[in-house]
């Protein structure tokens, strides 16, 4: 509905100014400061879904590509593949921080390896790489939710 000219009560901004005011200019900016916040946050929330659901499946992917290397090695890191997946679960709604001990036990077997053939020798670097590519992920986790949250957040 178009404002009729002859309301001067609309025309001055549903009467911002004038006495008895309730302030509407003050009342749509904090609505709009909301809105961008509610956005804002939204976007942020996305994002960190996306970087852990990226890290989770590659880390399901190492799972897979360690059946190269001998049992005992491959065994070792499919558990601590199992202990990072779960202490992410356990931590993420908390700090992801907390779940910081199990990716680094992860990292320190997967370059702990030594392949001893060329399947070997490539399946390790796509798991190092996986490895790095993960650290990344979850450094951009810590950098998203590391901003302090306003109120309404």
């Amino acid at each position: 509905m178009a404002p009729c000219p002859r309301n001067p009560t609309v025309l001055a901004g549903r009467g911002a100014g004038m006495p008895g005011s309730t302030g509407s200019f003050e009342n749509v900016i904090r609505s709009l400061r909301s809105a961008s916040t509610i956005a804002r946050t939204r976007g942020r929330l996305a994002l960190v879904e996306d970087l852990l659901g990226q890290g989770s499946a590659s880390l399901l992917s190492v799972h897979r590509l360690v059946q190269v290397f001998p049992e005992e090695d491959h065994s070792i890191i499919r558990d601590l593949i199992d202990c990072q997946l779960t202490d992410q679960i356990d931590c993420r709604v908390v700090d992801n921080y907390l779940s910081a001990h199990s990716h680094q036990a992860l990292g320190s077997a997967v370059y702990a390896l030594e392949p001893r053939t060329r399947r070997e020798d490539a399946v390790y670097e796509q798991v190092v790489r996986v490895c790095i590519d993960t650290g990344s992920n979850r450094a951009l986790v810590e950098t998203t939710t590391g901003p302090a949250l306003s109120p309404i957040e």
